[in-house]
């Protein structure tokens, strides 16, 4: 009995991954369960081209088992078919042509942009250029165990007025950005004085800083909204330019004028000298506060940011479809399919559709010109609609600082 159990039982696990993959589809690489495939919209909106015979639409998905969701990138034209939903009926590709591609990549990029504080008060601690060095350590580790193919960093430094510089520009090579911090960190203390200063103009160093990424974003012509601001202190501001109730202020004023025009930008401090010594701080009401003096508290919380960014940073598809007018009712729906699986399905009416537009449908020529038109409208409704009123203002008697490239 006990023999012919394990007969049974190795017979039924031979079987069991034919029923966990039955409705699975492989891409670029990776298999993912059908039924956890998520897109955004559900049922997108799409934009008639009659003369062409064509429809726009653009889509993300995501792959979200319950416990983690990760965008899904890599996507081909040949994973891809579309079908006559009322009819049940695939379209044919020879007489009807479509195009998928990728916008900007395979996902949306996103910022991380890094403040360093090099301030005296740093290094007259003997722990903390240490604390600073391990720290910024555990975000690119985190950050490269998200596994995020959008990021792109870049890395300014401060210390007193007219003292914030650009380390290293915004660059997918994480390597190459600690390279520049290491660089930085190493520098005799004669240099580092003479090209930081000595005291810590830390909020008008944060608000110039804010600009700068608020700036970036807006160049990006509207495609990418999404920004993590670090900045690596101890916390103390010894120039007294800005009081912790005016900088408070001006915070609130950037977080709505952000909400505004539609970006996502979270500011991050990390104080090396712990959070107990922030109390003047929290008036800030940064998007978190990060405990740089523990070090395992810092991964943690890096790890943390690093999952959230992962889960929310889409991959954006846009499709054209061109295809033979059909005489059918005005209102028509068609499915997008994924290696034969049924994603997302939408609407389009057809009025106006030629016989011949499917014909002369470049569906490739066509999507790129539907997606700039898409970034060149974004991009004025941006500009139209763009506050303009600065958040931060250079105090009197003062220079706003200003940014020198190396």
């Amino acid at each position: 009995i006990f023999f012919r159990m394990n007969l049974l039982l190795a017979f039924v696990f031979s079987l069991l991954p034919h029923f966990v993959w039955c409705d699975s589809v492989e891409i670029d690489g990776h298999r993912f369960n059908v039924n956890e495939l998520r897109v955004d919209p559900p049922r997108p909106d799409v934009q008639e081209i009659p003369n062409y015979a064509a429809t726009f639409f653009s889509f993300s998905m995501y792959h979200d088992n319950g416990v983690r969701r990760k965008p899904v990138v890599g996507i081909r034209l040949s994973d891809v078919s579309f079908r006559y939903t009322d009819e049940n009926k695939l379209m044919d590709p020879a007489e009807s042509s479509y195009n998928i591609t990728l916008v900007q990549g395979h996902v949306q990029q996103r910022y991380v942009a890094i403040l360093l504080d090099l301030s005296d008060s740093i290094f007259s601690d003997a722990n903390r250029p240490e604390l600073m060095t391990q720290t910024t350590t555990a975000l690119f580790q985190a950050l490269d165990s998200a596994n995020l193919p959008g990021v792109v960093v870049a890395v300014y430094a401060f210390a007193d007025v007219d003292s914030i510089r650009l380390v290293h520009d915004y660059t997918s090579d994480m390597k190459e950005v600690q390279s520049a911090i290491s660089r930085e960190m190493t520098l005799s203390a004669e240099d580092r004085l003479a090209k930081y200063g000595r005291a810590t103009n830390l909020f008008g160093s944060i608000f110039t800083f804010l600009e700068l990424v608020e700036q970036t974003l807006k160049d990006s012509k509207a495609r990418t909204r999404m920004a993590n601001v670090f900045v690596f202190t101890d916390g103390n501001d010894d120039t007294r330019i800005i009081s912790a109730e005016a900088a408070s202020t001006r915070l609130k004023r950037a977080y709505g004028s952000w909400s505004q025009d539609g970006l996502d930008i979270t500011v991050q401090p990390v104080f090396l000298s712990g959070l107990d010594q922030q109390a003047s701080l929290e008036k800030l009401n940064f998007n978190e506060r990060i405990d740089g003096s523990s070090l395992r508290d810092a991964e943690k919380a890096f790890d943390g940011i690093a999952t959230d960014m992962e889960q929310n940073t889409p991959a954006s598809y846009s499709v054209v479809v061109c295809e033979t007018a059909r005489d059918t009712a005005p209102r028509q729906r068609r499915d997008l399919l994924l290696q034969g699986h049924r994603i997302l399905s939408y609407d389009f009416n057809p009025t106006g559709f030629k016989r011949e537009g499917a014909a002369k449908c470049d569906a490739h020529g066509l999507l790129e010109k539907m997606v700039q038109q898409a970034q060149d409208d974004a991009e004025e409704y941006f500009t139209q609609n763009y506050s303009r009123e600065p958040y931060f203002e250079a105090p009197p008697g003062r220079h706003q600082a200003t940014t020198t490239k190396q």
